[in-house]
């Protein structure tokens, strides 16, 4: 329940009776703070991908709320999720999006950090600490600066997830049936946790609060008529034929909704075995690259009884159950009071 110092009561913001929810709780600055301290602070939240730092030293920088984070991979492999702010006074250790170093380095007095965390102890004046002996006479107990590592983190899958809150359920208690849909993201060539990230990443700033990116992004499939300018003028991956150019797959869509608490869909790919892979990304040459290669591979495990023409592989053990059919009004998208 979210209530502000403005609002009397919680029927005022969400009609359930109506089926209606005011515009406010997308935009309200005391909703949104509120939120930050009691949602993104206590849950489990997505930071990336393992496939983003393969390599002993990579970092990628995320964010948990308004809060950055860098994911890392130290020298002995495991990953870590680090609160991007040095343990002095307070500065962004990491400035870039993602990378390879051995150190982090405050850019204000010049603290350094491991890949894992740790304040880095070596003899001098510009690694570790700068003037360790005549500032802080070598008594700094340096074991205990090091970055903020967050309480909880899970690896499900190749996905990173982490969590502030130490006292918050473990991640499969957390997760309960959403875990289908992770489960569900196999690589294109029917390889279960063959999945990674390729061609960089895609960022969006949207003048809101996090709700409306979210509501868009998950939850609404209605709005597919907004896209049809995109189809008409042939837009699209591949150039000529607009989003549905790609012919060597069929998209499969499956709505499924968790009880109490909300609706959304799955969408795979179905491969259709009769055809070759057809180039459909020009403009992104590695992303083509992979869906070439992942369709040649996924024939050849196909033709050895490794897969099928079908991307995902078999469900956890907690059921989902299938959406029931909309009622009279429309179930596809969020009604909201003017």
């Amino acid at each position: 329940m979210v209530l502000t110092p403005n609002t009397s009561s919680l029927s005022r913001l969400v009609d359930m009776a109506r089926g209606t929810v005011r515009r406010e709780v997308f935009v309200d600055e005391d909703i949104y703070a509120q939120e930050l301290e009691r949602v993104f602070a206590r849950s489990w939240l997505f930071i990336g991908h393992e496939s983003q730092i393969p390599n002993p030293n990579d970092f990628f920088v995320s964010r948990m709320g308004e809060e950055s984070v860098i994911m890392t991979r130290d020298r002995q492999g495991k990953v870590h999720v680090l609160l991007n702010t040095c343990m002095h006074r307070g500065m962004k250790v990491c400035r870039y999006d993602e990378g390879n170093t051995p150190v982090f380095s405050c850019p204000y007095h010049g603290w350094s950090y491991s890949t894992d965390g740790n304040l880095v102890s070596v003899p001098g004046e510009l690694i570790g600490v700068p003037q360790f002996a005549t500032a802080y006479h070598g008594e700094l107990q340096k074991e205990n600066w090091g970055l903020v590592s967050v309480p909880q983190m899970h690896v499900y899958k190749g996905s990173v997830w982490a969590c502030w809150d130490q006292n918050a359920p473990s991640w499969d208690d957390y997760m309960g049936d959403m875990r289908q849909f992770i489960h569900s993201f196999d690589s294109y060539d029917g390889e279960e946790e063959g999945m990674e990230v390729i061609g960089g990443v895609q960022k969006y700033v949207i003048p809101s609060a996090w709700m409306y990116g979210a509501e868009n992004f998950i939850g609404d499939g209605y709005h597919n008529i907004s896209h049809r300018s995109v189809d008409l003028t042939g837009i699209g991956p591949s150039g000529d034929a607009g989003r549905g150019a790609r012919r060597d797959f069929v998209g499969e869509i499956g709505p499924v909704s968790f009880p109490d608490l909300g609706h959304g869909m799955n969408r795979g790919a179905r491969v259709v075995p009769e055809k070759g892979y057809i180039p459909s990304w020009p403009n992104n040459p590695e992303v083509d690259a992979y869906f070439s290669e992942a369709h040649q591979r996924l024939q050849e495990r196909v033709a050895k009884g490794q897969a099928i023409y079908r991307t995902g592989g078999p469900p956890p053990p907690s059921p989902i159950r299938p959406s029931t059919p909309a009622p009279s009004r429309s179930s596809y998208g969020t009604r909201l009071d003017r």
